[in-house]
């Protein structure tokens, strides 16, 4: 349990001094925040994905966007950890839609997005621009679902 609950003190941002650490609750508790306001129905599984998605960062770290995609390897170790910590920790298997799965996508991405515009600390317009990219990608991939049409 305590494992579980520390989860949420990890620091993200670590590698780019000009942002602020963020520890992933608040980045969670943001998607969440955001995904209120978005969804017009999230399921529960969704909501538990949301404040589920980076447990394992409590032993690994987080692992910048930039590292996982130059390095698809790391993104294949990161998916596999979470399962373990998950399968230690007692926590059951998430079955989430593929629509949820997009949902997750999109609201991990957008909380960035918010994150970096309420800060007043240099210039993050390179990671808004990729992570508006994603944003555009996950809305209309869920307009295939009846959001955002």
């Amino acid at each position: 349990m305590n494992k579980f609950y520390e989860s949420g003190y990890v620091e993200r941002w670590h590698t780019n001094k000009h942002v602020p650490a963020q520890t992933t609750g608040q980045h969670s508790f943001g998607m969440l925040q955001l995904l209120i306001i978005l969804h017009p129905n999230p399921s529960a599984n969704l909501m538990q994905a949301i404040i589920r998605h980076d447990l394992h960062e409590s032993f690994f770290g987080d692992s910048p966007h930039a590292a996982k995609n130059e390095y698809p390897s790391i993104r294949v170790f990161e998916e596999h950890a979470q399962r373990i910590f998950e399968k230690e920790n007692g926590l059951k298997k998430l079955e989430l839609r593929d629509e949820d799965k997009l949902w997750l996508k999109l609201l991990d991405q957008l909380e960035v997005i918010f994150y970096l515009e309420s800060l007043d600390c240099g210039d993050h317009s390179v990671i808004l621009k990729q992570c508006a990219i994603l944003v555009d990608k996950y809305q209309k991939d869920l307009q295939g679902y009846g959001y955002f049409a």
